[in-house]
């Protein structure tokens, strides 16, 4: 998408690396972490003497800034973990952000994902859009 009233800005702890087939087009830098708030995990069991733990509850984000909350502006596409999309994604809260907000993540399954030495992912040749 080339358009002058749009920016990408990534909300992982780390930069993104976008690739065309193996050459490094685009780097986006962290603009912060938005995470997820979770409820205290319990344990109800445990295997070989390790806790097994309820799967968590996810009870709202941190770190999303104000700037995101604005209903007018530039459209703004925000990168974010695979988690926080899909927690975007859900009807709870969807309608949070203003629709000049679209959410996007790396796409980091085996068609897109570029590796390096040893299997380290060095970047993703796809975005996926979870709003």
């Amino acid at each position: 998408m080339e358009n002058q009233n749009f920016r990408l800005l990534n909300f992982t702890p780390h930069q993104i690396v976008l690739y065309k087939g193996s050459e490094k087009i685009h780097t986006i830098p962290s603009s912060g972490n938005i995470r997820l708030e979770e409820a205290p995990q319990k344990s109800n069991d445990e295997i070989y003497g390790v806790p097994v733990y309820i799967a968590p509850e996810y009870t709202g984000l941190e770190g999303v800034p104000e700037e995101l909350y604005k209903k007018d502006g530039e459209e703004i596409g925000i990168v974010v973990s695979m988690p926080v999309g899909l927690y975007l994604k859900m009807d709870l809260w969807n309608d949070t952000l203003p629709g000049r907000v679209r959410v996007f993540g790396p796409d980091t399954s085996p068609k897109s994902v570029v590796r390096g030495e040893g299997g380290v992912i060095l970047g993703s040749t796809a975005l996926i859009q979870y709003k």
